[in-house]
């Protein structure tokens, strides 16, 4: 299954597979998420303070696309859904933002660049 990462050069997002990035966007759909954490790569990260992909969403990917006013109608309700976030320096996990919980899967996770910054939104989370 591809890896989803927020390419921090790029402010946008990367689908890799097998190792190979082959795709960018801005607007993804994952399905049967899981969020993955390496941990000897965060343990990198946070001793040398210098980024490194380590953190992914991996699972079934789908691109949104926008109609001509770069508006896309997904068929989620924004307000059901939990905004999930990921910093090494605050925890080894993915985390709900509400509360700070743990997630570990989601059954679909939007994700979006908004001014330059990742949003991820999960729902089913677990």
């Amino acid at each position: 299954m591809p890896d989803v990462y927020f390419n921090s050069t790029k402010k946008t997002f990367s689908v890799r597979h097998k190792g190979k990035v082959i795709q960018h966007a801005d607007f993804l759909i994952v399905k049967d998420a899981q969020f993955v954490v390496n941990q000897k790569g965060r343990e990198w990260t946070v001793k040398h303070k210098r980024k490194t992909v380590h953190a992914v969403i991996r699972g079934n990917v789908t691109t949104v696309e926008c109609d001509e006013n770069g508006t896309s109608h997904l068929p989620y309700n924004p307000w059901l859904g939990e905004g999930v976030s990921y910093n090494p320096y605050t925890a080894p996990h993915f985390y709900r933002r509400a509360d700070n919980s743990r997630v570990d899967t989601a059954t679909d996770v939007v994700l979006r660049v908004i001014g330059g910054r990742p949003t991820i939104t999960a729902y089913g989370a677990n």
